[in-house]
C-alpha cells in the first residue's frame, strides 16, 4: 500500500486480472476488472502500487484499462472507495465473473 503522504490526487486506474493459479479466488472467479483508487500524484508509481497489491492478493494483471485522475464517484461504492483511498492510501473495487461465463473477456 502507498505511504500516507501529502499527496491529495487520487487515481483511478482499471485493470482486466484473472486470479493466479492456486490462489483462493482460482475455484470461484474466471477474472475481474479491478478498479483500484491510489492516492499518489504520480500516476506510474500509482500503477505499479496498484499491480502490487493485487498480485499480493492473488491476482493477475492483464491489461490495464484505463488510468487517469479520478473523478466524481458514479455509485455509493466507488464514493466509499473514493473516502478509503484518501485516508488509506488505496482501495479496491472488483468486478468479478465466474469461471464458466463465456461471454466476458478469455485468456
Amino acid at each position: 500500500m502507498p505511504a500516507v503522504g501529502a499527496s491529495t490526487t487520487l487515481q483511478h486506474l482499471i485493470f482486466l486480472v484473472r486470479p493466479a493459479p492456486g490462489s483462493a479466488a482460482a475455484a470461484a472467479w474466471g477474472g475481474a476488472y479491478a478498479h483500484a483508487f491510489i492516492r499518489d500524484d504520480d500516476l506510474a508509481a500509482a500503477e505499479q502500487a496498484a499491480r502490487a497489491q493485487l498480485a499480493a492478493q492473488g491476482w493477475e494483471v492483464r491489461a490495464l484499462e484505463h488510468a487517469d485522475a479520478a473523478g466524481v464517484a458514479a455509485d455509493e461504492d466507488e464514493a466509499e472507495a473514493h473516502d478509503t483511498a484518501r485516508a488509506r492510501g488505496c482501495a479496491f473495487l472488483l468486478h468479478p465473473w465466474p469461471p464458466e461465463d463465456q461471454d466476458l473477456p478469455a485468456w
